[in-house]
């Protein structure tokens, strides 16, 4: 199948729209969503403010496309990784080093999409394009499933398994939040999570045994 060559004025406009996107990035996740202003991602893009809304509508729609952008990326990278893990534990592990990779290699976004949308005051995951949604959601009962086949075969406690789900994407999300606020102190590593997740914090028997 051939590829399409894409003309000039295509390839500048996504040139254009990729230093929109990077400059909207930087400042987001610098000072806060509510805190930047289309004037001031204008400017650091090096744009008329006109310019931008030739690519987006407003400031919601620029960080809807760069959380969606973002989170395609994931989606495509946590797909690739688990579909060739052999079982349940493999599965989870490999999801969770996922989440590490593309936290490591992205820190701006992760602190930009970890303060807005997972805060309690504020959620633009309610903007999210349909499809978006569909596809973390997707991916949310593909991990319950994973978790409840562990469960039949008694690697796992039995549960609701989208709670497992929910307890292991609360833990990395807190280990994410505290690396990006303190992360000499904390060094992130997935055999911490997978520690907690897997082992939980109790010792065998209560230590009453030793």
């Amino acid at each position: 199948m051939e590829t399409k060559t894409l003309g000039r004025k295509e390839r500048e406009y996504l040139r254009h729209r990729r230093e929109i996107m990077d400059a909207a990035l930087v400042l987001f996740s610098s000072n806060g969503y509510h805190n930047v202003t289309m004037n001031q991602i204008a400017a650091r893009a090096e744009f008329a403010v006109g310019t931008l809304y030739k690519f987006f509508t407003n400031k919601e729609s620029l960080y809807n496309a760069l959380i969606t952008e973002k989170l395609s990326e994931y989606l495509q990278e946590w797909e690739s990784v688990v579909d060739w893990a052999a079982d349940e534990i493999s599965i989870i592990r490999a999801s969770v080093k996922a989440h590490i990779r593309i936290f490591n290699r992205n820190l701006d976004y992760v602190r930009l999409y970890l303060s807005e949308t997972k805060g309690s005051s504020f959620s633009l995951r309610a903007g999210l394009e349909k499809e978006m949604k569909t596809k973390i959601r997707s991916m949310m009962e593909k991990v319950a499933r994973v978790c409840e086949a562990g469960m039949e075969k008694g690697l796992f406690r039995r549960m609701n398994p989208l709670h497992m789900v929910l307890a292991l994407d609360g833990i990395i999300d807190s280990f994410l939040m505290e690396g990006l606020e303190n992360p000499e102190a904390m060094p992130f590593e997935a055999d911490q999570i997978l520690d907690l997740f897997f082992n939980g914090v109790l010792v065998p028997d209560g230590g009453r045994n030793g």
